[in-house]
């Protein structure tokens, strides 16, 4: 910059995109660094939406000691869905799986911290639409490896879920019809 030259005004998007780029860094130091790195396998997600069975499990737990006011639409539904197909069977696999659901459980905590991650992740990407460039989304995304965050919280959980899903089977419960 030549002395004779002011410094020019950042555009009220850009300070927009740094403040964001900002809270995803605060928000990432909440987590290990991830030991996924780029070029390794992607985890398999085991049973798709599976974990949306004991996301509505763990929010109705929350609820009922009033840390939230309700529980996520498709969470509940799919909650509802087994305790009316499997009363007993579902009662049973509860009782006799605890740790396990309790294991499941802090690993969905991780999961709702990374979303708070990829709101700001969406906001990011509207946001530089509008600038006309991706600067900051890549940036910022390989900075805090916001995929390895991601595919770390789900190598977690998968052999959670698959454990689930076995000691559901064994309980009489078909947990195939909850991975949709």
């Amino acid at each position: 910059m030549k002395p004779d030259q002011a410094p020019q005004p950042k555009d009220p998007e850009t300070i927009e995109a740094e403040r964001i780029c900002q809270e995803m860094r605060e928000i990432a130091k909440h987590f290990p660094e991830p030991k996924w790195k780029k070029g390794d396998e992607k985890p398999r997600f085991f049973g798709n939406n599976f974990s949306l069975l004991f996301l509505g499990l763990k929010q109705k737990k929350q609820k009922s000691r009033g840390e939230i006011t309700g529980i996520s639409g498709s969470a509940e539904s799919r909650l509802k869905d087994i305790e009316h197909l499997y009363g007993e069977q579902w009662k049973k696999f509860l009782e006799d799986n605890d740790g396990l659901i309790s294991e499941i459980e802090e690993v969905l905590e991780q999961e709702e911290k990374y979303s708070e991650l990829a709101i700001r992740h969406v906001q990011l990407l509207k946001l530089e639409r509008s600038l006309g460039n991706i600067e900051f989304v890549d940036r910022i995304s390989e900075e805090i490896n916001l995929r390895g965050i991601a595919f770390d919280i789900a190598n977690k959980l998968d052999p959670l879920l698959e454990r689930a899903s076995e000691a559901m089977k064994r309980c009489g419960i078909n947990p195939e019809k909850f991975y949709r």
